[in-house]
């Protein structure tokens, strides 16, 4: 009877494992987009107060010449409840981390190359932190300078403005990504020389997408190196942040300790246990254990460790190979 038993077992969970696996990837192909919890709003507008443009009864669409620069204001506003924080201002107890980006997307007519202009934030004490920080509570603005580059093609082209923030309640954070994308008009009448200082800073932005910051260069944010880096994106250069003004995935502290890991691991393990793929070689090896039972000389204790113990070092070794490819594939 006990030798059908566990056949049966086995074969009924690999049957589970096959129809249910499919489903269980499936389910994870396309996530849900999260609700936005901050509202942008993009206006443009020429640098000159007294241009034609800001005149009544102009067109609805922003016309500019090649050559020329003009203004990207984005006004945000928060959800009730909710905040984020600034592009560079930020106090000596504040982290870098949390600090908003923006950038415009890789273009062929459009360039920034100033820092961006940013709303006073409000000084706000925070749990997580050990002082004061900067942050935006209420709807605040920043201004770009964008340069339209003199070899633009004529016609109506997409500004694309990128958008990374850290969005927070009295609960946790998140990190919300934003692509805004604003229609702008090239005018094909002659482009508009550039001054020398704007040349330089042209040149100079051109020849920094062309390389990569050398490891320990320290780049300024909002500067032009640090706009230029961002171009591409490599792995690489990414590192893992522990700060305790940041919370954990889970929505702790992050202080649990080197026993809490250990106990979390051995739950997960038995958790393991009960998941279709793995369940069906428990019949088996109960089954092979059963067997070795009946045997006039047997020995337990000692078939069990070394079934553990092969086990671990399977395991081990897998993990150390792994970590030594990731070495020699990494600078």
């Amino acid at each position: 009877m006990r030798a059908r038993f566990f056949p049966a077992i086995f074969l009924f969970w690999s049957l589970l494992c096959v129809l249910c696996g499919p489903g269980i990837n499936l389910s994870y192909a396309a996530p849900l987009e999260q609700p936005k919890h901050i509202a942008f709003q993009v206006t443009l507008g020429p640098v000159d107060p007294f241009s034609d443009q800001n005149a009544v009864g102009a067109e609805n669409h922003f016309e500019v010449r090649r050559g020329e620069t003009f203004l990207v204001q984005i006004e945000g506003t928060p959800q009730a409840g909710w905040h984020t924080y600034p592009i560079a201002k930020h106090t000596e107890v504040q982290s870098t981390a949390q600090l908003s980006q923006v950038r415009l997307g890789d273009s062929k007519e459009f360039v920034s190359l100033w820092p961006i202009v940013e709303s006073e934030p409000e000084l706000k004490a925070e749990e997580s932190s050990s002082g004061l920080i900067y942050e935006y509570e209420k709807p605040f603005t920043w201004i770009m300078e964008v340069l339209t580059r003199p070899e633009a093609a004529p016609g109506m082209h997409n500004l694309e403005i990128q958008i990374r923030l850290q969005v927070c309640d009295p609960k946790g954070c998140l990190t919300e990504k934003q692509t805004l994308t604003v229609p702008v008009r090239v005018s094909a009448a002659q482009a508009v020389a550039l001054a020398p200082a704007v040349q330089k800073l042209l040149k100079n932005y051109d020849e920094a997408r062309t390389r990569t910051p050398e490891k320990g260069t320290d780049v300024p944010r909002g500067s032009l190196a640090a706009s230029s880096a961002q171009t591409t994106f490599d792995w690489r250069e990414y590192q893992v942040v522990n700060s305790p003004s940041l919370e954990s995935v889970s929505g702790g502290r992050g202080h649990a300790g080197l026993w809490a890991t250990i106990v979390t691991a051995i739950l997960g393990g038995f958790i393991s246990l009960l998941t279709p793929c793995v369940f069906p070689m428990i019949p088996v090896t109960v089954s092979f254990f059963l067997k070795q039972s009946e045997r006039v000389h047997h020995r337990p204790l000692t078939m069990a460790a070394v079934y553990c113990a092969t086990l671990v070092a399977v395991l081990t070794a897998g993990g150390l190979a792994l970590v030594h490819v990731l070495q020699i594939i990494s600078p």
